[in-house]
């Protein structure tokens, strides 16, 4: 159970730069990679969305600063995440990418790929697994599905997005191997960028 239900809820307790951080870059893309629950809250999506973004997406990563807390402390749901700079960025995006850690218990390395855009989930998949990634396209009605109308990957122009849930076996690894994490992205680069 997360601590706090909103943005708002979570600002009035915790401390900027202390407890968490923001981190945005405007690019002026049509596509935005998103990581709601970066930092120490799901190690790896930070490093993930940047390396999606490359030099030339727009981005944008809420970061927990302290080790060792509780996953729950800072993790705010993508159903009612409500940060103000996130919202406006991806309010005018065309496209949302989400990044998201599944929970550590997950076994392998594998990728969920949700969303309610499910064209581009699927192409997602398919550019993954052609890449040697274990990645499984989730319907709604399947947890991590991110088919919430609410979920920030669904709040772009087109009210429809796409969410990665990802293993925090290939989170580890990603982060670990430079090369490993560059075709990562560019798997999914190719999908988006088209």
């Amino acid at each position: 159970m997360d601590r706090y239900a909103s943005f708002y809820e979570l600002a009035r307790t915790e401390v900027l730069d202390e407890d968490y951080a923001i981190e945005s870059l405007d690019r002026q893309s049509e596509v935005i990679v998103v990581a709601p629950h970066g930092g120490w809250i799901e190690p790896g999506t930070t490093e993930i969305t940047k390396a999606i973004a490359n030099d030339d997406l727009s981005y944008y990563v809420f970061i927990g600063l302290k080790s060792g807390r509780r996953h729950e402390d800072l993790h705010v749901s993508s159903e009612r995440f409500d940060e103000p700079t996130a919202l406006a960025m991806i309010a005018k995006s065309e496209t949302v990418v989400g990044i998201h850690g599944m929970q550590d218990n997950a076994e392998g390395e594998d990728v969920w790929v949700g969303g309610r855009d499910v064209e581009l989930s699927k192409n997602i998949v398919q550019a993954l697994g052609a890449s040697g990634f274990a990645s499984t396209l989730r319907k709604s009605g399947q947890s991590l599905a991110g088919q919430a109308t609410t979920n920030v990957c669904n709040r772009g122009k087109r009210a429809v997005g796409v969410q990665l849930e990802i293993s925090r076996q290939l989170r580890d690894r990603l982060r670990a191997e430079a090369n490993l994490l560059s075709l990562f992205a560019r798997a999914i680069r190719g999908i988006v960028t088209r």
